[in-house]
């Protein structure tokens, strides 16, 4: 049976708040809060500039030390905990049912992402210029660079059968554009990336990412007590 973990958190908190809930059945997690971020323009999306402005003001906003960096298309099917998971930082939608429930790569990190934020601010977060088929292993390569991953070619992941999610077709909640560049050269550059030493990453890393992500909050929406929705545009 598929489960949004979100939807099942939400409607056992409301059951406790109206004293209606089977006791067996507490919220799942008492103290989350959700923060949706949505790109309130017509440029080309960018969802590691998303990411960044979500994470940043959920710890400035509420404290949050461990942030779930998660695809809005990216939904956990049973067996997904947020929980009770090995250490972090790790991809948590390790096994999309799109292609089979394996990992797509040793090192994608796309989908949804546990980890704590002071790990987040190690590597500078996510870069704010690659386009979507780049960022993945650009943060791979970031996490590699400060020795976050257990094992320096595969990206952490909890064991199997506990990353399983199913996704969504964009068509359904997105309008823009997934592609930033049109420069083709540029996007063939990115693609050799993975291959660069070490000292390629680190070095952009430092200037580009959490640091200086800016944006400018066009509308705050409290859809519930725990869930705030921020549309943004660039600054």
């Amino acid at each position: 049976m598929r489960r949004h973990l979100l939807t099942e958190h939400a409607v056992r908190t409301q059951e406790w708040s109206k004293g209606k809930a089977d006791p067996l059945k507490k919220p799942i997690c008492r103290f989350a809060k959700f923060v949706v971020v949505e790109q309130a323009d017509n440029l080309p999306f960018n969802r590691n500039w998303l990411l960044n402005i979500g994470a940043r003001y959920a710890h400035e906003t509420y404290a949050a030390d461990v942030v779930a960096l998660h695809d809005v298309d990216t939904l956990p099917m049973d067996g997904v905990s947020y929980l009770t998971v090995p250490p972090l930082p790790l991809q948590l939608s390790a096994e999309l049912d799109r292609i089979g429930f394996i990992p797509a790569s040793p090192h994608h990190t796309g989908g949804v992402n546990l980890l704590q934020y002071a790990q987040l601010v190690s590597v500078n977060g996510f870069s704010n210029e690659l386009d979507d088929s780049a960022e993945g292993k650009n943060f791979f390569k970031r996490l590699q660079s400060v020795g976050w991953l257990h094992n320096a070619k595969v990206m952490n992941r909890p064991p199997v059968g506990e990353g399983r999610f199913f996704t969504l077709s964009s068509r359904f909640h997105n309008t823009h554009s997934k592609t930033i560049y049109d420069d083709s050269g540029l996007v063939k550059s990115i693609k050799g990336w993975f291959s660069n030493p070490l000292e390629d990453v680190v070095g952009p890393m430092q200037a580009d990412g959490l640091s200086n992500a800016r944006s400018n909050l066009k509308e705050l929406v409290e859809v519930s007590e725990d869930t705030v929705l921020l549309r943004v545009v660039p600054q």
